[in-house]
């Protein structure tokens, strides 16, 4: 017997051990909480001093979106307008193409934009009949914004949550009988001149649309590797639908060229370098004419326009009811399948077949991506299981080798 335990107490020891160093690792791999750092308060040159800017609350409930050109037809960039349960609208603006330093923006009161000068837009949106701009005392218009900042590479961007304007019906929807313009002009906004703040001329402008709402929980999924003509991997596109059939689209590239792109779904699965016909025409299963903007249109593939910058890197994030990932009519998982494909140039959003928008220079596959568990993801432990799980199987190793040495010693 003490033969027996002499054998054993090494067993003992080892254990003992290995729990120690395991014990050790995990509390080492445990993140420590860090106090929160304090933001600094920063003064905004575009906002009265005394005012709080509403918070804007996810998810949104009501949606719209513009595509800006400027006064020769080129698509300089987008616009999104999302509205929060509490009537908040968040404005997110992102350009390209447009000259260096700080520009107006407004909502205008029309929902035309007739180049060169855009004065088909009308004046600001300003259903309360204030005076304008946010530093003024008898203002702002409800359309007023603060100012857009472009950068040396003809690049900006804005994000700004406003109260007084809706995407919803009501006496300050943006989407009125007559619709409602975003325009950008070529000068900054000094926020107090009425009626313009001293902008200067308007440079850009897009038709404010309705756009379908995504809920935030997707229901399904699909995802596409996107590659060029020499096989290289030049980004990635996801769609996720939620239960009231909304896609919402995000694509995300690097490596192409500066400018914008046309970019659609296309009929068929298959993506044949290097001039990617063989994903067939533009996915279109109710036979319409191609063209955001064409009053015949749009394909069920089309999307707006990709803005790459000076870097060659590019995203898009859209919503889309004219597609779906889960089986029917109008889902891009049919039996031969679809593909992403971005275009050499712009999209006009018009011309049919397919916009002017030139060769095809990249092209993904688009598959379904396997629903995650219902829990919604990954199980939650206190911990990675596969460390312990290893940890168990070398103890029971260990446990059976010292047993099977004491008891070989024993018979001895």
């Amino acid at each position: 017997m003490s033969r027996m335990l002499r054998s054993v107490f090494p067993l003992v020891i080892v254990v003992a051990a290995v729990a120690a160093l395991a014990a050790t690792a995990a509390l080492a791999q445990s993140p420590t909480p860090s106090p929160s750092p304090t933001a600094s308060p920063t003064a905004s040159p575009t906002a009265p001093p005394t005012a709080t800017p509403p918070a804007f609350t996810a998810p949104a409930v009501d949606s719209a979106s513009a595509q800006l050109k400027n006064a020769s037809g080129q698509v300089v960039g987008s616009a999104q307008f999302f509205q929060d349960g509490q009537g908040v609208v968040q404005v997110k603006v992102d350009v390209t193409g447009l000259p260096a330093g700080s520009h107006g923006i407004h909502i205008h009161t029309v929902g035309k934009c007739e180049p060169p000068d855009f004065t088909t837009a009308g004046g600001h949106f300003n259903p309360g009949g204030k005076k304008h701009g946010l530093l003024n005392p008898e203002g702002p218009h409800a359309g007023d914004l603060p100012v857009l900042t472009v950068d040396a590479n003809g690049a900006g961007s804005l994000q700004a949550a406003t109260n007084r304007v809706t995407v919803a019906a009501g006496a300050t929807t943006v989407l009125d009988a007559d619709g409602s313009a975003l325009v950008i002009h070529a000068s900054a906004d000094d926020q107090v001149t009425d009626p313009t703040g001293n902008s200067g001329a308007r440079i850009a402008c897009g038709v404010i649309a309705r756009a379908p709402v995504y809920s935030g929980t997707a229901v399904d999924s699909a995802s596409a590797q996107l590659k060029n003509a020499t096989g290289q991997t030049v980004g990635s596109a996801q769609f996720a639908q939620d239960g009231q059939g909304v896609v919402e689209v995000t694509v995300n590239v690097t490596g192409l060229p500066a400018g914008q792109h046309g970019i659609h779904i296309h009929t068929v699965g298959k993506c044949e370098p290097p001039d990617f016909t063989t994903a067939g025409g533009h996915f279109n299963p109710t036979a319409k004419k191609h063209g955001l903007l064409s009053t015949d249109g749009p394909h069920s593939g089309d999307l707006p326009v990709l803005v790459v910058d000076a870097n060659g890197a590019g995203s898009l994030k859209t919503t889309t009811n004219r597609i779906a990932v889960a089986a029917g009519a109008a889902s891009i998982l049919d039996s031969d399948g679809s593909a992403l494909v971005i275009h050499a140039s712009a999209d006009d959003q018009v011309t049919d077949p397919t916009g002017n928008s030139g060769g095809r220079i990249a092209c993904g596959v688009i598959q379904k991506v396997e629903a995650l568990p219902k829990t919604g993801g990954a199980p939650v432990s206190s911990g990675n299981p596969i460390p312990w799980l290893l940890l168990l199987g070398v103890l029971i190793a260990c446990g059976g080798a010292f047993i099977w040495r004491a008891g070989m010693r024993r018979r001895a």
